[in-house]
């Protein structure tokens, strides 16, 4: 229950502290001053209250504890590495390919190439070749 909570009681606590400095504050400085630390004065109370004082304790608690772990662990440091070796093979890959470096041409682009470096035959495919060249060039299509 929340109202069991020790965090009420330093609510309260802390209430009571920041209630002194918001007189003072008021006294030496004028009333503004001495609102803003009355507004300053009242959360620890309104959060120890509402339960959310006891919450925020419980999510440092754990995030504490997480990081207790995750610092002292050997195998949280093997897993770090393992994904800091992945995201350098893939930078590496990456400035590999953009350079033109160990990639592999399409297997389209390799027999554009072997057509062009092969050399031309003559023969009776050319002849027909050169008809139908001819007749592209006659109806203006080339």
């Amino acid at each position: 229950m929340v109202r069991d909570s020790p965090w009420v009681i330093a609510g309260f606590a802390l209430s009571a502290a920041l209630l002194a400095v918001a007189w003072f504050a008021w006294r030496r400085r004028g009333a503004a001053d001495g609102l803003r630390w009355l507004a300053v004065a009242l959360v620890p109370a309104g959060l120890a209250m509402s339960g959310l004082g006891a919450m925020f304790g419980r999510i440092g608690l754990a995030i504490g504890r997480f990081f207790t772990m995750f610092v002292f662990s050997p195998f949280v440091w093997t897993g770090l590495a393992l994904l800091a070796g992945a995201v350098g093979l893939e930078l590496a890959s990456r400035a590999m390919r953009a350079r033109g470096v160990g990639a592999r041409q399409p297997e389209t682009a390799r027999r554009l190439e072997a057509r062009r470096d092969a050399p031309e035959s003559s023969g009776a495919a050319d002849d027909d070749l050169a008809d139908i060249e001819e007749l592209l060039r006659r109806r203006g299509i080339t």
